[in-house]
Parts: structure tokens; sequence; C-alpha cells
């Protein structure tokens, strides 16, 4: 029902459908063929991405760019991994901790949804 979600609706199908026009062309572009387009396309999603404001769709993002960059660890020299784990860990919890104190709680309808988590 539209009027459950207070209007709002279409930007959250909007959102999505620009992130998986630019995760599909991520991956594209990262195993296989590399086209000039590409990468005016990209970054048309991602400033499409960002003036959508749909926090879900930062967070799916975020989680992306974790999981296909993943390999970036393995290539740092081992006397070095442990302090750029540890360095990423800490900016990850700060990031957390921002996220949920000036985002989520400055938002009601999203305040609701996380302390229905929580």
């Amino acid at each position: 029902n539209y009027w459950d979600y207070g209007g709002l609706t279409h930007k959250n199908f909007y959102a999505i459908t620009i992130l998986v026009s630019y995760i599909l062309l991520y991956v594209s572009r990262k195993y296989d063929a590399k086209h000039q387009i590409d990468s005016f396309v990209l970054w048309l999603d991602l400033f499409l991405l960002l003036i959508s404001n749909t926090r879900t769709v930062y967070i799916i993002l975020v989680v992306f760019w974790i999981i296909i960059n993943r390999n970036f660890i393995n290539n740092i020299k081992k006397e070095h991994r442990l302090v750029v784990t540890a360095t990423i860990i800490v900016i990850s919890l700060l990031a957390l901790t921002f996220f949920f104190k000036h985002i989520t709680n400055n938002s009601e309808s999203y305040s609701h949804r996380v302390l229905g988590v929580v």
C-alpha cells in the first residue's frame, strides 16, 4: 500500500534501481571488458545514489565495496597487516557510531525501525 510508507516508496525503488545498475556495471568492468562510457556511467550512478538520500542504499553500497575489495588486506605485507586491519576496525567503529548517533537518531522513521531491532 502506497500510503503506509508515507509516499517515500518511489525514492527507495529509484535508489535500489540505481544501486543495481552501479553494482552490475562495477562487476562487469572489473571482470570483463571495459568501455569508455563505463566510467562516466559509474560516476553518474554514484552521484545519483548520493542525491537520492537513501540511507539503506548507502549501507548496502559500503558493504558492497568492502566485499568487492576484500583482497586489499591480503595484498598488504604480513608485518603491516595487523596495523592496517586494526586501523580499518577503528575507523569502521567510529563510522558506525557516527551513523547511529547522527543519522538514524535524527530520522524519525529510521529510528523506529532501528529501535525495533536493538
